[in-house]
């Protein structure tokens, strides 16, 4: 298996390498980290990756490749869900079918496993999710 770090770090370079996904966003770059990111400074909407479980694609080796499932969520502060639901769009049209190799490790052919629409986190805040699952190497 990968190191969840290591996983997490690639996902998160590959969705930064995006204008289609990274324009929307007010902190550009900044704006797509990972899920449970602790910095205080950040602006709405904003993305954020969520690791999910990762498992041995042989059930007779401790190698690569291995099967990893995440989440890509969507956070937006308007009065409507339309923002996080658009932005979620943008990003499963992207990652939808898709191969890429990122700090190291490969993904095989992105699949969506669950496009969930935007539903409230709090009393100010929508989320959007975005499940995805892809066969990973190292390289």
């Amino acid at each position: 298996m990968i190191p969840n770090d290591l996983v997490k770090q690639a996902i998160v370079a590959h969705l930064r390498a995006s204008a289609l996904v990274t324009a929307p966003l007010p902190d550009g770059v900044k704006g797509v980290r990972e899920q449970y990111w602790r910095g205080t400074a950040f602006a709405y909407p904003n993305v954020r990756v969520e690791l999910e479980t990762q498992t041995d694609a042989t059930p007779d080796t401790n190698c690569t490749p291995s099967y990893q499932e995440w989440s890509v969520l969507v956070f937006s502060e308007e009065h409507s869900s339309q923002q996080a639901d658009d932005i979620a769009g943008i990003i499963m049209t992207y990652l939808r079918g898709s191969s890429f190799t990122a700090n190291t490790v490969k993904f095989q052919k992105v699949s969506i496993l669950e496009n969930i629409p935007a539903t409230p986190e709090d009393e100010h805040t929508w989320r959007a999710q975005i499940r995805c699952r892809s066969v990973i190497y190292t390289v």
